[in-house]
């Protein structure tokens, strides 16, 4: 790069990002990741470039100029430097984004992330730099225009939002990092950093999330969908995820709101359920929205307290009135000022009876999604009078998760089998009666991801049944499932007959064979022995593992000292 000729002014010549060592380690160079931890714009670009395919390549190289001029302008006005703060902050996102990650294994998601952001920025701060002199090619800040750099700034909060939300629901940058390098932030950005609710975290204990790097397309789509930056420029208030019994719909839907709760942006969470009186109708959905949005703000709460007082009657009216005087009408004017999205989780509608489930779906489609500012992500099974509902209206995003590629299901089960049934695991499930010989090997983990097909509660289901501590034998388990016939094919027909598999295995008459044929092994021969051998000796001569032994011992012990 040229010199600095005088405070703020800096002459552009050719610029090598491919080889600025300083800047990030060039992955053709040998480096498996990137190591990014300066986090500038210029060594964020650098990366990029070296990633993304043209056009936006040569965008990238083009802004990198652009940004050295910002950077290394020096400037008392406080927009000028609000604008070098808010450059330094989006090369620190885009290194959180691929700080330490292979660059041969970055989804097209992010990909296409960034390339996003790059195109953003560029038409940002098109107008910050003017010529120096005519025929020159020297190029200064327009650090005495005011207006254009403040407008630049506005629109590159804009940006560093969409980039954050979308990025942070896919679960491809860690927020709390970025925000913690971060003094002097902006009110927006303070949003983001309040403390999750406690109404959230009492329903996250019954369902777990998204294991860490599944269903990463799907939640990269919600991501663009909640930031307002999807591919065709169609993003409705309304997101539905439907699907069939046991796909994993339930998973999704804490995971999205569980993230949304991290950077403060979850408002209300509503899980319905046929087993629970006060889930499985309408009745209280709208009383469950207002309280939750009323201990989401203090503002929200003292206007929702107001309408309640003025039209106590409210409580008692029908589902569309109740909602109108208790969140729409109190809640409008505050929701018109949020700077980010709030969203509203509801799932599994398909469990709350008719014809209470159609109203429900009703009334967000015509009042709860058209609230400014406001985001309602929806699973459902996809029930014959639900879906003609919400396939029928403009202002829903429909995904029929059942639909999403068998390759992609197919890579998010395995990395959750493998992860489930891996050493470590094992040993923290059988505790003392781990028994690395009894480790299931992978050809047969692969043959559970494969026979799952889509649904995640298969693979979690015959996970748990094949860690059973009674009968202490993990190969084995697996390899009793892997030998079941189904006189169908489908995923449905298979999860059934794991269902009844695990039933059956449940009778004392099913599985006492095999128990006590161990457990005659193991506690006869100890009995037996004239000379007592170590617990290795005996592993060795029994063909069982230490901890088994073990377990099954004291278990014979302690039915001897009771009796």
């Amino acid at each position: 790069m040229g010199p600095q000729t005088d405070q703020g002014n800096v002459e552009i010549q050719d610029y090598d990002i491919a080889a600025r060592g300083d800047e990030f380690v060039n992955p053709s160079g040998g480096s498996k990741v990137w190591d990014t931890t300066k986090g500038t714009l210029k060594t964020a670009l650098g990366v990029a470039a070296a990633v993304i395919p043209e056009p936006f390549k040569g965008a990238a190289e083009a802004l990198l100029k652009v940004v050295d001029i910002v950077e290394k302008t020096v400037s008392n006005k406080e927009e000028v430097k609000i604008l070098k703060k808010r450059c330094d902050l989006l090369g620190k996102s885009i290194a959180n984004a691929v700080d330490g990650k292979d660059p041969t294994m970055l989804s097209g998601d992010l990909k296409a992330s960034i390339e996003r952001l790059i195109a953003g920025i560029q038409d940002a701060l098109h107008c910050v730099i003017r010529e120096k002199s005519k025929g020159l090619a020297a190029y200064v800040l327009v650090e005495d225009d005011a207006e254009v750099i403040n407008k630049a700034n506005k629109s590159l909060d804009e940006l560093l939002q969409c980039f954050w939300i979308e990025n942070h629901i896919a679960g491809t940058i860690v927020l709390t990092d970025i925000l913690g390098t971060v003094q002097d932030q902006a009110g927006w950005m303070q949003s983001f950093s309040t403390t999750v609710d406690k109404h959230f975290e009492e329903v996250a204990t019954k369902i777990v999330p998204c294991f860490e790097g599944t269903r990463s397309t799907l939640l990269a789509n919600v991501g663009r969908w909640m930031s307002g930056t999807a591919a065709n420029g169609h993003n409705p208030p309304l997101y539905v995820l439907d699907g069939i019994a046991g796909i994993g719909k339930s998973t999704v839907a804490i995971t999205v709101a569980h993230r949304a709760a991290v950077i403060n942006s979850l408002g209300a969470t509503f899980i319905f359920s046929r087993d629970q009186e006060d889930r499985k109708k309408s009745s209280g959905f709208v009383h469950t929205i207002a309280h939750q949005l009323a201990r989401y703000h203090a503002s929200y709460g003292k206007a929702i307290a107001a309408a309640i007082t003025s039209n106590p009657e409210a409580l008692d009216k029908v589902l569309a009135q109740q909602f109108s005087l208790l969140v729409a009408k109190p809640l409008c004017p505050l929701l018109e000022q949020r700077a980010t999205p709030l969203v509203l989780v509801f799932d599994a509608l398909d469990e709350c009876v008719e014809p209470d489930g159609s109203a429900v779906l009703e009334l967000i489609i015509a009042s709860v999604s058209q609230l400014p500012n406001v985001k309602v992500f929806l699973t459902t099974r996809p029930e014959l009078g639900l879906r003609s509902k919400y396939m029928g209206t403009k202002n829903a995003n429909v995904f029929h998760l059942q639909e999403i590629e068998d390759l992609i299901a197919e890579k998010d089960i395995s990395l959750y089998v493998d992860y489930c049934l891996s050493p470590l695991k094992i040993q923290e499930a059988l505790g003392d009666a781990y028994d690395p010989v009894r480790q299931p090997t992978a050809e047969d983990k692969a043959k559970l991801a494969k026979l799952s097909g889509k649904l995640f509660i298969y693979a979690s289901t015959a996970i748990k049944f094949t860690l059973d501590r009674q009968h202490l034998d993990p190969k084995g388990q697996l390899e009793h499932l892997l030998n079941l016939q189904s006189d169908s094919s489908s995923p449905l027909s298979q999860l059934g007959g794991l269902y009844l598999y695990v039933l059956k295995s449940a009778k004392p008459a099913e599985n006492a064979k095999s128990w006590l044929s161990r457990f005659k092994t193991i506690v006869g021969a100890i009995l037996v022995l004239q000379t007592p051998l170590s617990l290795t000796a005996l592993s060795g001569l029994l063909d069982q593992g230490e901890g088994a032994i073990k377990l099954l011992w004291e278990l014979a012990f302690n039915s001897c000292s009771i009796g």
